[in-house]
């Protein structure tokens, strides 16, 4: 049995091929060299999951993912912002499922006119409570998105469709 140690480079994703020569290291319980040369390729992914977008979806906000992430250790809701004008909203539960980061929130983002929300990674390094992809590599920060509620404008136009508009005379009801 040999034993080598392969470290990919950060924030790579691609294919790698690890080569042994012929006659490049000695068996240490026999002496004799190796004589066979040996190549493996492998498909190498350590860059950690990236945000695509955060989107308001049935009174939830859901932070989307590039790639799966750890469901078992959810991120903390401490880690996550939430705002509408100068007043902070509680983030009541977070979950985690597939691709996808959701929170509930104390106020339902509907009932909101305008809302901001941000995420940040609990510390420098790769921890459990961030949110992460299913290895442990933590996603970065979400920098401050923002949405509006505002209802649209209404505006109500008359239309007759003869060339007399109606009459009311007082009394009419």
């Amino acid at each position: 049995t040999y034993t080598a140690t392969f470290t990919p480079q950060a924030n790579f994703k691609g294919d790698a091929v690890i080569s042994i020569a012929k006659n490049s290291f000695t068996a240490t319980a026999d002496g004799k060299p190796n004589i066979v040369a040996s190549m493996l390729n492998i498909a190498v992914d350590t860059t950690p999951p990236s945000n695509t977008g955060v989107a308001i979806a049935n009174d939830k906000l859901v932070f989307n993912f590039t790639q799966p992430l750890d469901t078992a250790h959810p991120p903390l809701a401490s880690a996550f912002t939430v705002t509408s004008g100068d007043q902070t909203i509680a983030v009541t539960n977070v979950a985690v499922s597939g691709q996808t980061v959701t929170l509930t929130l104390a106020t339902p983002p509907s009932q909101l006119a305008s809302l901001s929300v941000s995420y940040k990674d609990p510390t420098s390094g790769d921890d459990a409570s961030a949110i992460q992809d299913t290895l442990g590599r933590d996603s970065a920060s979400v920098a401050t998105k923002t949405f509006s509620n505002a209802a649209p404008e209404l505006t109500i136009s008359a239309m007759f469709l003869n060339a007399n508009p109606p009459t009311y005379t007082a009394g009419d009801a």
